[in-house]
């Protein structure tokens, strides 16, 4: 699962009091964080390069505002996406695309010129950070491109990378879009936020205290809490039981709880764990059926949709040395992948089949 590479949250290497104690921070945070459902922030632009200068949001009229850079390399590869989805919907939508973060503002015009037609939506340059900080920062968003779906009310509908957008954005411009289940969904998650709050610092406190046992069941408390928001302390669990305490079938017969109970319904979760399972350098005792039974639990889940869970289960079963399992899986990975993922998933099923047909002699 190569998107979440470096997230396995808690290679304990570093003291898990730190973890818990930056985590409480940032739910601390969150009442600050722009989020859909959100007002969109105002527009303050400076020159525009291309396209019809525009200051502000008209009702009735949907707006993907995305931000890049000219050095930025992942940018340049949903510039035409964007553009297609300006020609798509053409009279609902405007495409604003900012470039924030240059170096020389001055060498954004040519770039758009060099870009021609593949770039066919209005660009703006950042007036002063303003728009880098009133909606980049403001989202606590790090990375570039990052796109904004704004509604025809004016409000955040969704934010992400710019190649993902195509389902919300298709719903929001059809009407279908559902911003009162997200909205709903951002007030149940506050509330399990400040229920978990006084956890969270009995968690720290224990981790403080060497209190390895019971702070393994404040983690239990959390994930029963809202496994979706605290699942990756079932991981951490399992990480503490198997490096610190040291019991590898302990935390294995744990593993079999993530993945039937804990958190039977959470994808993402498990393929976290499955990754995590199979390439982190401190799992010495690397059992292969456990983290291919996480990664199918996890594609079941999501109906062979996601390509990088896909591509995590393709990893175990290669790993197995269960290679026509691994191709399928692999296969299907491509066919589920974003256009970001799928050079890199091609490549990968390339290798797959490779060691399959050598196999075979």
């Amino acid at each position: 699962m190569r998107m979440l590479l470096g997230i396995v949250v808690f290679s304990l290497w570093l003291w898990p009091g730190e973890l818990v104690s930056n985590a409480s921070a940032q739910q601390a945070e969150l009442a600050e964080v722009l989020l859909p459902g959100d007002k969109a922030p105002a527009l303050t632009l400076g020159e525009f390069v291309k396209g019809e200068r525009f200051d502000s949001f008209q009702d009735g009229m949907v707006y993907i505002v995305e931000f890049w850079a000219t050095w930025c390399g992942p940018c340049k590869s949903s510039i035409p996406h964007l553009t297609k989805l300006q020609k798509t919907y053409n009279e609902e939508l405007r495409v604003l695309g900012v470039a924030i973060m240059e170096h020389d503002p001055t060498a954004v015009g040519p770039y758009v010129e060099s870009m021609g037609d593949q770039m066919d939506y209005a660009v703006a340059i950042d007036d002063r950070n303003q728009m880098s900080t009133n909606w980049m920062e403001a989202a606590q968003q790090g990375g570039i491109p990052t796109a904004f779906i704004v509604d025809r009310k004016g409000r955040i509908a969704w934010i992400g990378h710019p190649l993902d957008m195509d389902e919300p954005l298709g719903q929001v411009i059809a009407g279908t879009y559902d911003l009162d289940a997200v909205l709903k969904e951002r007030e149940r998650l506050a509330q399990v936020r400040a229920a978990s709050e006084g956890l969270m610092q009995r968690l720290n406190e224990q981790y403080g205290a060497g209190q390895i046992e019971e702070a393994i069941e404040t983690m239990d408390e959390l994930v029963a809490l809202d496994p979706g928001e605290f699942g990756e302390l079932a991981i951490a669990k399992f990480q503490v039981i198997a490096l610190q305490v040291g019991d590898w079938d302990r935390a294995y017969a744990f593993a079999a709880e993530i993945i039937t109970d804990r958190l039977a319904n959470e994808s993402a979760h498990l393929g976290t764990f499955s990754w995590y399972l199979l390439t982190d350098a401190s799992v010495t005792d690397r059992r292969l059926d456990v983290a291919i039974e996480a990664a199918e639990r996890a594609v079941e889940l999501t109906r062979s949709s996601d390509g990088d869970l896909l591509d995590t289960l393709a990893l175990a079963y290669s790993k197995a040395g269960l290679l026509e399992d691994a191709v399928e899986a692999q296969r299907k990975a491509v066919e589920a992948a974003t256009e970001a993922q799928r050079g890199l998933f091609q490549k990968t099923l390339e290798q797959y089949t490779e060691r399959l047909q050598r196999s075979r002699g």
